[in-house]
């Protein structure tokens, strides 16, 4: 019987079968009739054969059949599969996916309209935690966009218009064994994404499609456009063979003297850089070694040589994944180094351009494509061009008066400004070729970049830098009304630069005009486009202010803009409480949200237990398992609730132990604009791990304004001394010792502790105040196959049964979703830290650790009990290690990068009753500042001390926690 549509659905997932087949059976009967379905398998599976039985049962007909190719890919399984139909439409899918109810019935009736019509397409969305759908992100826009039924999609004239994902396509058979006869797929193992090279066959030959925007198609995997989660960004072959095997052979084949589609350039660019993207900054994967990712910026200067300039700098945004500027001028230069050239920075009078130049060209010459206009150095050695100048190798990069600086710290103190920023021309160019200046009045001031942290990396490579700086000025409150501006100077000429904010500590918003900040009594900060104004004013100007941002706001909550609305409602609460609240000293704190018992809990249980006049919060989920714990104590607050929004704007104090204390308040990075004015607490960073590591990116002063840095170890402060923490005042960097070493004395109970810290490149997305979702990757993984093999080794077992050892195996909150990936044995507990784990029992009863890099290994150490590192050779740490912390220095214990050394090791210790090493324990006394128990009380002395500084009262002045720190 020939059929008019024909499901091809790949088993990539038996557990998800069901509710793939239910969104076909549900389905319309007279849909139904027309519709086979072949579910096709690399191996034997009978399970699934009397399950698709049992369903054709219920239809009274074959509806699903299934095949098997044992050992076959899932390329090779759709070839085989498909020269098996006879239906009119073929769509190749998964078993993974699922259709939303009315889905089939709309493109059953689409095709019937529109006869002869070759490609048809869903809209592919995933679904987010509440079961909303989210739009795969090239088609953001398309999702719902219309009324219609159905949208011609032709990409000639709307070149960004891509559909990449294969399973929601519908193909007439026809067409496509014309098209690619009896193989649809390449036959090239090493390539895993042979599914974007199909599409871009049928999208290069059709160049239009039709599109239901109305109709979904649901994956369950993540794909390229999920950085954290998509499983080919863990595989070497995603990377430079997928370029090799069918990326630059497509685009030799469909160009045209190098000349391609411009919607086919739009899609090459969108796949090279989501390798990018996927190991941009700290997601780096570990995938590639040094010389393959030197091959792969081979690769991609190649692929870039079909790609036109202007489509680079225009960039992918109208695909909602826009490239860094920066991204982009790196893959400008791998392109000029594929075609033999360099890229060299020019300018006229207003503008900044790139020269695509021969490495071997002189002082002054002439470009290859160039008869009448040549390029001029300056005596500094500066190439400058004629404004005329038009030629295909000249690209203009942007018009100097449009580049800005951005203002992401204001603080005010004592009569003196302090402002952090970055400036948008050191994207563009290094420090010498242009100077940064700030003008107060008529004095001028030279700027330079901070020592801040300022890298930029791919695939752990650092291949720019932004250019931040730190400006300190005395403001001098003596005219009603006085400026800031900023301005460059390139080859001796000056340009004004715009002013931009970014961030909750910009107190402003270069996105609201009417926004304002009352730093003082008496004046108050307005923003324009170029340029920060001082203004006097009284009582009455400021609640003229207050109204006129209140309308403002209002007129984007009529829009239909929820934060503003929201955050417009929490202005009118703390303006009407203000006076109620002044004299409250309110401090607030927290762990991970989901997870408490750490830094912050015992800050808040000291300071909840003593004489003093804070008024401490603590916040935790809801959802977590220490809620029910916690909840029926005074003053918890429920993560995210009003309350706690509230609160937060009238807090004195912010204990934090975990970065962006702005979101760890219960606000989205969209409220920052409406409430950065209100927002101004002392951040009193209380951490949750010790920073000796190279770590400046996560943890540097900029992150969140800290006013105080608390820290243990003499140790932990040399590492955060160095420049590119930014601490400017040392003294912000205290040494009180962690809170929670309060709680930590030894109570050995014969356990042998298995703790290794988390990877970046395994971890899903976070979700605040969530556990991390599984990660269908990580049994594939070298972490899992390290650490299961090490709680599943019988030589390690058996000894610890005949000393009288348990042995239990933590994994990390951060990992705590994979738990039940691993492999059970009747001795070892396996137990995820993010359930009702009591992590102080756990480490106090604990009589050695083994671990990696995690930062409990303190923890342990405090008490003075034995470590033991396994540092696998296979799975690099989070974090760089620091000048002041090297394992193989300062190491609590002996490490171990082999498996059968570090079992001898362990046994060893065990048949020793866990004896801690003279040598370590001289280690440990000296690392650590304190031991007496004491810690809670020298934080917030610490934290006392840096609240009245800014309260400038002398109620409670408060001994400085330096002031009592070891001998």
């Amino acid at each position: 019987m020939a059929y008019k549509f024909c499901l091809i659905a790949f088993l990539d997932d038996p557990e998800k079968l069901e509710r793939f087949a239910s969104s076909i059976t549900d389905t319309d009967p007279f849909v139904k009739k027309d519709l086979v379905v072949y579910i096709a398998s690399s191996y034997s599976s009978e399970e699934t054969v009397c399950y698709l039985d049992k369903l054709n049962a219920d239809e009274g007909r074959v509806l699903f059949k299934y095949k098997e190719y044992p050992g076959k890919t899932q390329e090779a399984i759709y070839n085989k599969v498909f020269n098996l139909t006879k239906a009119a439409y073929v769509s190749f899918t998964l078993v993974s996916t699922y259709y939303t109810p009315g889905a089939l019935e709309d493109i059953h009736a689409t095709v019937t309209e529109l006869k002869g019509t070759k490609l048809f397409s869903l809209v592919p969305c995933s679904a987010d935690n509440s079961g909303e759908l989210v739009p795969y992100t090239p088609m953001l826009d398309f999702f719902r966009c219309t009324e219609n039924l159905y949208r011609y999609i032709k990409l000639s004239s709307s070149p960004y218009r891509l559909q990449l994902f294969l399973g929601a396509y519908f193909i007439k058979t026809a067409y496509l064994k014309k098209l690619r006869g009896k193989s649809p797929f390449l036959k090239n193992n090493a390539s895993p994404d042979l599914d974007k090279e199909l599409i871009l066959t049928l999208l290069a030959d059709r160049q239009q499609y039709v599109c239901l925007p109305n109709s979904v198609v649901v994956y369950t995997y993540a794909l390229e456009d999920n950085f954290s989660e998509y499983s080919l960004s863990h595989y070497k072959s995603w990377y430079v063979n997928s370029l090799k095997d069918w990326m630059i052979p497509f685009a030799k084949k469909h160009s045209e003297e190098r000349t391609l589609p411009k919607f086919l350039q739009i899609a090459l660019l969108y796949l090279t850089y989501t390798r990018y993207y996927c190991n941009y900054q700290d997601r780096n994967k570990f995938a590639l070694n040094d010389s393959e990712i030197s091959e792969l910026f081979r690769k991609t200067g190649e692929i870039l040589s079909f790609i036109e300039n202007e489509v680079i700098l225009s960039g992918i945004k109208k695909l909602n994944m826009p490239i860094p500027k920066t991204i982009k001028l790196h893959f400008l230069r791998q392109k000029a180094a594929f075609l033999g050239k360099m890229l060299e920075p020019c300018f006229d009078s207003s503008s900044v351009y790139y020269m695509f130049r021969g490495r071997n060209d002189t002082q002054e010459f002439r470009l290859t494509n160039i008869s009448d206009y040549k390029i001029e150095r300056t005596e500094t050695g500066i190439a400058t061009v004629s404004p005329v100048f038009k030629q295909s190798e000249m690209i203009k990069i942007c018009d100097i008066c449009n580049e800005k600086v951005f203002l992401n710290i204001i603080n005010y103190s004592n009569g003196v400004f302090d402002i952090d920023g970055w400036c948008t021309l050191g994207e563009i160019l290094t420090d010498n070729y242009f100077k940064l200046f700030a003008k107060y009045e008529n004095t001028i001031i030279p700027i330079s970049r901070s020592g801040a942290y300022s890298r930029l990396k791919v695939f752990d490579k650092q291949y720019s830098r932004v250019y931040r700086f730190h400006l300190s000025f005395r403001f001098e409150p003596n005219a009603e009304t006085s400026k800031l501006k900023f301005f460059c100077e390139i080859n001796g000429k000056r340009y004004t630069l715009g002013i931009r904010t970014a961030g909750c500590f910009s107190r402003l918003s270069s996105e609201l005009p009417e926004s304002y900040w009352n730093f003082t009594k008496d004046y108050a900060a307005k923003l324009s486009p170029h340029y920060l104004r001082f203004v006097k004013v009284d009582e009455k100007e400021i609640e003229a202010f207050e109204e006129t941002f209140s309308a403002e706001l209002q007129s984007l909550a009529d829009g239909g803009d929820r934060f503003a609305e929201e955050s417009l409602q929490l202005r009118r609460d703390y303006f009407a409480k203000r006076e109620e609240y002044a004299n409250r000293r309110i401090w607030i704190t927290y762990d991970k949200l989901y997870k408490a018992g750490d830094n912050g809990e015992y800050m808040f249980n000291y300071i909840s237990s003593i004489d003093s006049p804070i008024e401490i919060y603590y916040v935790i989920n809801s959802k977590s398992p220490d809620y029910k714990r916690l909840k029926s104590r005074e003053n918890i607050l429920i993560y995210g609730s009003y309350e706690h929004k509230l609160l937060s704007l009238f807090a004195e104090a912010i204990l934090s132990t975990h970065t962006t204390v702005f979101k760890f308040s219960g606000f989205k990075k969209e409220h920052a604009p409406y409430l950065s004015n209100i927002f101004d607490p002392v951040n009193i960073h209380i951490q949750h791990g010790l920073t000796v590591q190279s770590i400046a990116h996560r943890q540097g002063r900029l992150n969140d304004n800290f006013a105080a840095y608390i820290c243990t170890s003499p140790i932990e402060r040399e590492n955060l001394y160095t420049p590119e923490f930014d601490f400017i005042n040392k003294e912000d960097v205290v040494l009180t010792g962690m809170a929670r070493y309060d709680g930590l004395k030894n109570n050995e109970q014969h356990i042998i502790l298995i703790t290794p810290t988390w990877r970046k490149f395994l971890a899903n997305s976070s979700h605040m105040g969530n556990v991390r979702k599984h990660n269908a990757f990580f049994k594939n993984s070298d972490y899992y196959r390290i650490y299961n093999s090490l709680i599943n080794d019988e030589r390690l077992i058996a000894c610890a049964k005949e000393y009288g050892y348990r042995i239990v195996f933590l994994v990390h909150p951060v990992a705590s979703a994979q738990a039940s990936d691993f492999d059970k044995n009747d001795y070892v507990e396996i137990i995820p830290a993010s359930g009702k784990v009591n992590y102080e029992k756990m480490l106090t009863e604990a009589s050695l650790m083994v671990t990696d890099y995690s930062g409990v290994q303190f923890d342990f150490a405090y008490q003075r009990k034995p470590i033991i590192y396994y540092h696998p050779k296979d799975l690099p740490p989070n974090y760089d290690e620091s000048e002041a912390f090297k394992y193989g220095r300062d190491s609590f214990g002996p490490i171990f990068d082999e498996h059968e050394n570090l079992i001898n090791s362990l046994c060893a210790y065990i048949k020793s009753g866990c004896r801690l090493a003279d040598v370590y324990r001289e280690r440990i006394d000296k690392f650590f500042a304190f031991d007496d128990f004491n810690n809670c009380e020298r934080v917030y002395r610490c934290a006392l001390e840096r609240t009245n500084r800014k309260r400038g009262c002398e109620d409670h002045p408060g001994e400085s926690a330096a002031d009592s720190e070891k001998e």
